[in-house]
């Protein structure tokens, strides 16, 4: 997995990952196409390119709606041999969770 590679797991994040050399403009769709999200229920949702705060690239996969309660998310990176600049040093790679359970909590201030 990229160094640097975070797989958020709570259910209003994103799937992010961080990459140590900046990836060019013309090589983000590329990257975009080789790493696969699958998140069982199916929960929509799409890439975004952002510069993390420390100033390297990262890309984000929002969900459209939260992650339900329970829900399996796999992430597979197939991104070796992947033209996306010299020095990042990809590899392909998988992460998988399961999301934990749902917990609500009210607070009164009676």
């Amino acid at each position: 997995m990229p160094r640097g590679t975070e797989g958020r797991r709570h259910r209003h994040a994103c799937v992010s990952l961080l990459f140590d050399n900046p990836v060019d403009t013309a090589h983000r769709a590329a990257v975009e196409k080789a790493v696969t999200v699958t998140i069982e229920p199916r929960v929509e949702g799409s890439w975004g390119w952002v510069k993390d705060y420390s100033g390297k690239d990262r890309i984000d996969r929002r969900p459209k709606d939260p992650w339900p309660a329970g829900a399996k998310v796999s992430v597979k990176g197939a991104l070796d041999g992947l033209d996306a600049d010299p020095g990042n040093g990809l590899e392909d790679w998988r992460e998988t969770w399961q999301q934990g359970q749902q917990h609500r909590s009210a607070e009164s201030a009676s």
